[in-house]
């Protein structure tokens, strides 16, 4: 063995980890709009999740954004050997793994799976707090994505959050809802600011939300 100790593989671990979870989430196909669930189509649900999720695999694998190390990592870590001198057809033979190959092997990189999970749960707040609208339906399409493979609990803290993003935005929206005809002077003054103003707020529950840096604003 040519890495008997796994230098490299270490190596190229800390290269690639950094960026996986990006990779994965920009990899996941969007949701289509115009899709429409049948009552078959539920016999089949598993089995077109499992299409996609092949269809993400593959994507990762051809990914640009991967760079050399990462695609070194996912297409052999556990049986790497010095590159043979082949066609370019037989190079690329196995480059395809199904999504729950290439995502053991990223659960691999980081360690554990807690820690895998640990990452895409700050990444998804990074995400969510510098939105400049609510529009969250890809977060919960890759979010579906994932609990089916590392199950529902495992994901729990990811589904409250982005439930607080939502509810955020309905409580902003009642906010900001217009004054009745029937309402006071003052009340209807009040609405109108509410109404033109820029500020909106996004409520979280602390408990599931990654720590936030403390920082002291001066006003």
């Amino acid at each position: 063995n040519a890495d008997g100790e796994g230098a490299l593989y270490a190596e190229l671990g800390r290269l690639a980890r950094g960026e996986s979870i990006e990779i994965i989430e920009s990899s996941v196909p969007a949701p289509n709009p115009n899709a429409t669930m049948g009552a078959t189509d539920n016999l089949d649900r598993m089995d077109s999740i499992t299409a996609e999720m092949v269809a993400i695999a593959a994507e990762l694998g051809e990914s640009e954004e991967l760079d050399v190390g990462a695609k070194q990592i996912m297409s052999g870590w556990d049986a790497w050997e010095p590159e043979p001198v082949e066609t370019e057809a037989a190079a690329s033979r196995g480059r395809r793994r199904t999504v729950g190959d290439i995502i053991g092997l990223l659960v691999g990189i980081y360690g554990s799976k807690e820690l895998f999970i640990n990452e895409y749960r700050t990444m998804l707040a990074q995400k969510l707090l510098t939105k400049a609208n609510y529009d969250t339906e890809r977060e919960m399409h890759t979010l579906e994505l994932l609990k089916l493979r590392f199950g529902e609990m495992s994901l729990h803290n990811c589904e409250v959050m982005l439930k607080d993003f939502a509810d955020s935005k309905r409580a902003n929206a009642n906010i900001k809802t217009a004054a009745g005809a029937s309402a006071s002077d003052k009340d209807r003054q009040a609405s109108e600011i509410l109404t033109q103003s820029p500020v909106e707020a996004t409520i979280v529950s602390s408990l599931f939300w990654p720590a936030f840096s403390s920082e002291v604003a001066d006003f």
